[in-house]
């Protein structure tokens, strides 16, 4: 089940016509969430699927420098998410 889950999550944070304020709200979910996604076995997985989607969105992006902006509280989210694990 966990597994099923994590590919919803996947499709979102991957999808090129969601917008930046939902591919947030996502990655706060799954930031939210963490301990859940990175237990057990669980662990090897969640790497593999989402890793690649963080680094592919912090090297597209631009920087921002507007704290209130989508685009800084999507990039800050990752780095919390890379900083907890």
């Amino acid at each position: 089940m966990a597994e099923r889950n994590m590919e919803v999550y996947e499709a979102k944070l991957q999808d090129p016509n969601l917008d930046i304020k939902a591919k947030c709200t996502f990655a706060t979910e799954l930031r939210d969430s963490i301990e859940a996604w990175c237990q057990g076995t669980n662990y090897a997985l969640f790497i593999a699927k989402f890793m690649p989607i963080f680094m592919e969105t912090l090297m597209r992006g631009q920087p921002v420098f507007i704290s209130t902006s989508p685009e800084q509280a999507s990039v800050s989210t990752l780095f919390e998410w890379i900083r907890m694990y």
